[in-house]
């Protein structure tokens, strides 16, 4: 029998199934990346093209981090990859990513407080 611990999140993305460690490293970096450089351009206001583009690449790499290097493609095979389609993606993938963690501490948070 074997142990695994319980930092994979499983999602089905257009069909195509992806796992993602929330514990690693790079993940929770590259959320905290894409989750600034959202900020950031919340700020500016008024978004030139050259915004739009900056955003979809940061996306890009966002979801090539957290889903693996074949993800773009695979999701974007024959698909222009739009403003608005990457970024209700990106969005789907940090509300799960967020609805995992607070489960785990929810769950963790609601064990018996007898442990001595």
């Amino acid at each position: 029998m074997a142990f695994y611990f319980g930092n994979k999140l499983k999602l089905n993305i257009e069909d195509k199934d992806y796992t993602i460690d929330v514990s690693d490293n790079q993940i929770i970096k590259a959320v905290q990346d894409i989750t600034n450089q959202s900020i950031e351009m919340t700020k500016k206001g008024t978004a030139t093209q050259e915004d739009v583009l900056e955003f979809i690449e940061n996306n890009k790499v966002f979801i090539t981090k957290v889903l693996g290097q074949d993800a773009l493609s695979d999701l974007f095979k024959d698909k222009l990859i739009a403003y608005d389609d990457i970024g209700e993606l990106v969005c789907y993938i940090l509300d799960e990513i967020g609805k995992f963690k607070n489960n785990r501490i929810s769950k963790y948070s609601t064990a018996p407080s007898n442990l001595n």
